[in-house]
């Protein structure tokens, strides 16, 4: 019994030791990155941290900040567009990120500020975008009565001519055969 609490007791504390090394590894790259970005090496930061980023274990924070130092170094390159783009993924992960405006320069905020903006109105399109597609599957309702209904309301006469000739077809054929077949009941019935 003592001998497998030992065995857990150890594996815990082993994998305890590796978290801690690859949280450690993370954030000493995130140093370096930091440090390449501060003595102005901003495309070996961009690199490094690219490089960083295709690491599979990567936790939401740490893939925020690796977006930040992106963005920060293609700003400093002169690639603002592309930037934007990079905070605008950064915001993805991290809808309530924010940069201190003390701290960063009026460039930058510039630029993520910019992003900001893009991300809501990417935001709010998502939203709108959902609610008209539950608002076109509310309504189905109209083919469920009769066939080709639907697609006159909104706007598709062809098929809906189509639709609505085949539900015609259909409804009328079934009360002739309805008829028909009790017009034979009947006769089997007399005989």
């Amino acid at each position: 019994m003592t001998s497998t609490f030992k065995k857990i007791f150890l594996s815990v504390t082993m994998l305890c030791v590796l978290l801690n090394a690859q949280n450690g590894n993370s954030l000493s790259s995130l140093n370096d990155i930091e440090i390449l970005y501060n003595n102005g090496q901003y495309l070996s930061a961009e690199l490094e941290a690219r490089r960083m980023f295709e690491q599979t274990e990567l936790n939401d924070s740490t893939k925020v900040q690796l977006e930040k130092w992106i963005a920060f170094a293609l700003i400093a390159q002169g690639k603002s567009s592309l930037a934007k783009e990079r905070f605008v993924a950064l915001l993805n992960i991290d809808g309530t990120f924010e940069l201190d405006p003390i701290l960063t320069s009026p460039k930058i905020l510039s630029v993520f500020n910019d992003a900001r903006v893009k991300y809501i109105s990417q935001k709010k399109t998502k939203i709108v975008d959902s609610t008209q597609q539950s608002v076109q599957y509310s309504v189905s309702y109209r083919t469920i009565v009769f066939p080709g209904w639907e697609q006159f309301y909104q706007g598709r006469t062809t098929s809906g001519y189509l639709y609505g000739a085949a539900g015609i077809i259909s409804l009328s054929s079934g009360i002739v055969f309805d008829i028909l077949r009790s017009d034979a009941r009947k006769e089997y019935l007399s005989a």
